[in-house]
């Protein structure tokens, strides 16, 4: 009964973490942690076998997430899911926001490692996403999957939710 996102890593080195809403570039104790995955520069986007990670949804409590990969959640490159879509809770903006706040010799960036596919359940119920940022997309991406009505689905850093 949970919703499902699938990750599915495309060319560069990224990654999925959670965090959380006040510490947004800083790994969760306990939490969601694809590690750092690494695809072949130059890999087709639409290449058979890219690696995948999963994770399952336990409830509609946000839950947020960075890119830990290169430094990149300072840089914005963070989502959530379920966040709040006031202006006055903790919404995507704000989580955006935070990180780029966040001090980028505090900030948590793992070293690089290549990976195979594989799958990882870390968190189940209706499912919104949403992503804080807007840079330009590439052919990196995460596919999210298995949404209940209502998913906004945005793109952020090098990620494409589809």
């Amino acid at each position: 009964a949970g919703d499902k996102i699938v990750f599915e890593f495309r060319a560069g080195s990224h990654s999925a973490v959670e965090s959380t809403f006040k510490d947004p570039c800083i790994p969760k104790a306990g939490g969601f942690n694809s590690g750092v995955i690494t695809v072949a520069d130059g890999t087709p986007v639409d290449s058979k076998g890219l690696p995948t990670k999963e994770y399952i949804v336990q409830d509609t409590n946000p839950v947020w997430f960075f890119d830990q990969a290169g430094g990149l959640c300072t840089k914005g490159a963070v989502f959530s899911i379920n966040p709040e879509l006031t202006h006055d809770g903790q919404n995507a903006g704000q989580f955006r926001a935070n990180a780029e706040a966040s001090d980028p010799t505090t900030a948590s960036v793992a070293p690089t490692s290549a990976s195979a596919s594989s799958t990882a359940s870390g968190a189940s119920t209706q499912t919104t996403a949403a992503a804080a940022t807007s840079p330009t997309p590439s052919a990196n991406s995460a596919t999210m999957t298995g949404f209940s009505m209502g998913a906004t689905l945005a793109a952020f850093g090098a990620w494409l939710f589809v």
